[in-house]
């Protein structure tokens, strides 16, 4: 049964709810906006009962060596963290792109491979870390970036965020079929795309139970295929946020491609684990990134 239309009014209030919030963030310098952002975070911990609820239980699973008060202490961190990034978005989405060039930091640069001739291109492995919207805005002012989207159910909102995340020229399509094949073409003619490899898969087909944190969970198999396809370089991708900005580390997983899907999706996650060991305040575990299990396997959130 296709899901009820929203009230206009609430669809109205949404957007003006957020553009002002953005608005307020955009006029601060970034660290001012980020002090603001992370405070009301703190104060979402105590007010956002599932989110926290769900935190807890991620946490508790990737570092049972932790003891309870490390975990508690880094969810309250982990919330002030999702202040910062809503905060962050007033700059990216409604400054200027260029006016953030001196906030952005690259290491291995070079090894983003393109081609304006033909021949393939380059698959980003972006994981929830940081902020991953800085990376695709990066991404999209350096190359001809095409990635996948899903609409957001208030059509208002849903063109202020595809204007924020097209204005540095990233061409966005679908996340369907059709979708993955602009994808593909894309990277087999030379161009750039963007991929979320820790999102959990739309079914089972589309994914395998690989370990991440030592917790068997759906892996989307995306990557592996669009590889497979067009023998586009994959690399990961991450964008930490410092004291001044933002630093953006690429990463070479191109040699862990070519032994299988499963071989691939362990050596992607694993990559991602040693991603977020040192910056555990900075990934989603807000997220119920192990929700889709093996059969018979227990429901971690039930």
């Amino acid at each position: 049964m296709p899901a009820l239309p929203k009230p206009r009014w609430l669809e109205n209030l949404a957007y003006y709810v957020t553009l002002f919030a953005l608005s307020v963030f955009r006029v601060l310098p970034l660290q001012a906006a980020r002090l603001l952002g992370g405070g009301m975070g703190r104060l979402a911990y105590y007010l956002s009962h599932k989110s926290r609820r769900t935190t807890h239980i991620n946490l508790r699973l990737a570092f049972p060596e932790k003891d309870p008060k490390e975990k508690r202490d880094l969810a309250a961190r982990r919330f002030q963290e999702i202040g910062k990034f809503v905060a962050e978005l007033g700059h990216l989405w409604l400054r200027p792109w260029p006016s953030m060039s001196h906030h952005i930091t690259v290491e291995g640069r070079e090894l983003i491979t393109t081609s304006e001739f033909g021949g393939p291109g380059c698959i980003v492995l972006i994981p929830h870390l940081g902020n991953w919207e800085v990376m695709s805005l990066f991404l999209a002012s350096e190359y001809n970036l095409v990635a996948l989207y899903k609409p957001i159910r208030f059509s208002r909102l849903d063109d202020f965020v595809k204007s924020g995340r097209q204005k540095a020229g990233a061409r966005l399509v679908p996340v369907s079929g059709r979708g993955v094949t602009e994808i593909l073409r894309a990277v087999r003619s030379g161009g750039v795309t963007a991929i979320l490899p820790d999102q959990v898969p739309a079914n089972e087909s589309s994914g395998l139970n690989i370990p991440f944190f030592g917790i068997k969970c759906a892996t989307a198999t995306l990557p592996y295929k669009l590889k497979e396809k067009s023998a586009a370089k994959v690399i990961l991708g991450t964008a930490l946020r410092t004291k001044n900005g933002f630093s953006l580390i690429f990463r070479d997983l191109d040699t862990i491609m070519s032994n299988g899907p499963e071989e691939a999706l362990t050596g992607i996650n694993r990559a991602i684990e040693e991603a977020i060991i040192g910056n555990e305040a900075q990934y989603l575990w807000e997220y119920k990134r192990f929700k889709c299990r093996p059969a018979g396997e227990i429901d971690h959130y039930g």
